[in-house]
Order: structure tokens, then sequence, then C-alpha cells
């Protein structure tokens, strides 16, 4: 994951190359971030709660499964 990418509630999965293998395909959100623009840190909040710190490099970004909201829209107007 580039650091740009490394923003709050962006969903993301842990790479296959951690050092933990544990935690290795794990997805949660980014919850929060620290550092500058050449040290970031990113914390992750896992679907069983647990937050743990990773480097950008150690995770890529993924697509939200939430349907956008336009979507809603056209399913409302073809049925009604």
């Amino acid at each position: 994951m580039v650091t740009g990418e490394a923003r709050v509630g962006a969903r993301v999965r842990v790479r296959g190359h951690h050092r933990i293998v544990e935690r290795r395909g794990m997805v949660g959100t980014v919850v929060d971030r620290y550092g500058g623009e050449e040290y970031v840190a990113v914390v992750v909040r896992f679907p069983d709660g647990k937050r743990r710190l990773f480097w950008p490099g150690d995770l890529e970004a993924i697509s939200s499964p939430r349907t956008p909201w336009w979507r809603y829209r056209l399913v409302r107007s073809s049925s009604g």
C-alpha cells in the first residue's frame, strides 16, 4: 500500500509477507494514522475488535463491499 492510500476508513488486507503468519490475509479497517510524510504507521481494527499497528507496506487496499448510494436509487426507481 502506498503511504498516501493509508487513510482512515480504508479497508485493507494484511499481505502474505507479514512477519506474523497468523495475521497474513486478515481484513480490517484503518482507524488511525501516525507519523509524517516519510514514516507512517496505521492502526487497523479487525472484525473481532482487536486493533494492531502496521506499516503501510504490510497492507494492501481492498475495495469496500458496500453498495454505492446511487445503486439504491436505481432499485427504488425501477420498482416503483
